[in-house]
């Protein structure tokens, strides 16, 4: 029996405000197409064309509902605050993905509702990442991937062509045996992030049996649209539940800049959105009615229900407590995304990545994700990294008073994008 050799994935992401603009009319001068005025792909038969035309949504809307049943999936054992980035996770894959074959890549694609069309996936990737890596003077945002391939070990050329072409993917040799490879991701990952992911890969996490490591990085930076007084911020209780609280730094939006944002609420929860500069991100909070609300939320908690409570949005004067935070989180994926249905990939004996390589089998022996993020009276800054490894929202104003435990978005206010999902059940941690 062949020995399986190992592939690992890492991505690394701060949270970031973007947006994708898909308009009626995205020529540039001369009629060219330009990315940055709105979304285009290239579609063989019908050069380029608005990514809204070509079901756009149908990337987005999958990545939603992954972010969704990937909070799912962590909620079910753990009560500590959450954040992860379910873009860059489904990004990583998606470059996984184009190198599976058979059984393997339909469960991949099964999880990730990635589009069976090559062209289509492709080409919406390719789109989406040309729009994250847009310039702006509202905010910061980069995203980056990269192969990195064992020294003398030969892929497939068309494998490396799309993950160069499609993902931006850059490649290099690395040596696995000693940590000199480890070394080189982890200062990658590291200078992506600006400094807020330091260690995707452990010292000794590769050895011999390491082939391949893809990595992700996002980076994000943005200030809010209406910043809040560092002066107003003062020590105040959060209620982990009724009969525990901590004391954490309350910001505060002092009274002359209470400001109209979008607010709804209804018999389950408050909903609040804080816009970053430039409009084009937000950050939605969703607060349980109940301190001890937080579970019956996240049942409730689908895309549909995410979607309608969404429409009922409308502008509001509105006072606003929010905690400041700081998290930073780890996840192995393995477990996680094989009780999502994700089996095969991670089996020795059974997984197909023979679109890398046909001559050595390969399987994910392993897949991590780590995430930094940081809520303070300027804006928000955040950072998250995965690695696969594959083995071988008149009068008196109303109050929104985030006192108690939260779930957090920040996303594409264009498209409805979720590019960042947490919770935060205490401050402290």
């Amino acid at each position: 029996m062949k020995k399986k050799y190992y592939v690992l994935i890492g991505i690394a992401a701060i949270v970031a405000s973007v947006q994708i603009m898909i308009t009626a009319d995205c020529l540039g001068s001369g009629g060219i197409p330009s990315f940055f005025n709105c979304t285009w792909i290239n579609v063989d038969g019908q050069g380029y064309v608005p990514a809204k035309t070509a079901s756009a949504s149908e990337i987005i809307d999958s990545n939603n509902r992954f972010a969704l049943k990937f909070y799912s999936e962590i909620v079910k054992d753990s009560d500590e605050n959450i954040f992860f980035s379910p873009w860059s996770v489904a990004t990583a894959f998606a470059i996984a993905y184009e190198g599976a074959r058979g059984d393997t890549a339909q469960e991949i694609r099964t999880v990730f509702e990635f589009p069976q069309d090559d062209t289509l996936r492709r080409s919406l990737f390719q789109a989406i990442q040309n729009d994250l890596n847009a310039d702006s003077s509202d905010y910061s945002l980069n995203t980056a991937n990269a192969l990195w391939v064992k020294e003398d070990y030969e892929i497939k050329q068309g494998y490396i062509d799309t993950a160069k072409s499609y993902y931006g993917s850059q490649v290099d040799n690395v040596d696995f045996v000693s940590n000199d490879g480890v070394n080189k991701i982890n200062e990658w990952v590291s200078s992506k992030t600006q400094g807020k992911i330091k260690r995707l890969l452990e010292i000794d996490s590769t050895d011999a049996l390491t082939r391949l490591i893809i990595t992700n990085a996002i980076y994000f930076q943005g200030e809010w649209e209406y910043q809040f007084n560092p002066s107003f911020t003062q020590q105040r209780d959060f209620y982990i539940s009724k009969n525990q609280a901590v004391k954490v730094p309350m910001m505060e939006l002092e009274w002359k800049d209470w400001k109209m944002l979008n607010y709804a609420e209804n018999e389950l929860l408050e909903i609040l959105e804080l816009p970053y500069k430039g409009g084009k991100i937000s950050m939605l909070i969703l607060l349980p009615k109940d301190i001890d609300g937080i579970r019956t939320l996240e049942e409730n908690l689908t895309t549909e229900k995410l979607f309608q409570w969404k429409e009922n949005l409308s502008e509001t004067t509105i006072a606003v407590f929010l905690p400041k935070f700081t998290a930073q989180t780890e996840y192995d994926l393995n477990d996680r995304l094989q009780q999502m249905g994700m089996t095969i990939p991670f089996d020795e004996f059974r997984a197909d990545f023979s679109g890398i390589n046909e001559v050595e089998p390969l399987y994910i022996g392993k897949a991590v994700h780590k995430a930094f993020v940081d809520v303070n009276e300027v804006g928000t800054e955040a950072a998250a990294a995965t690695g696969i490894e594959a083995r071988l929202q008149s009068g008196p104003p109303a109050v929104f008073k985030a006192d108690h435990p939260f779930i957090f978005l920040i996303q594409d206010n264009e498209t409805g994008q979720i590019l960042f999902m947490g919770r935060v059940v205490d401050p402290t941690q």
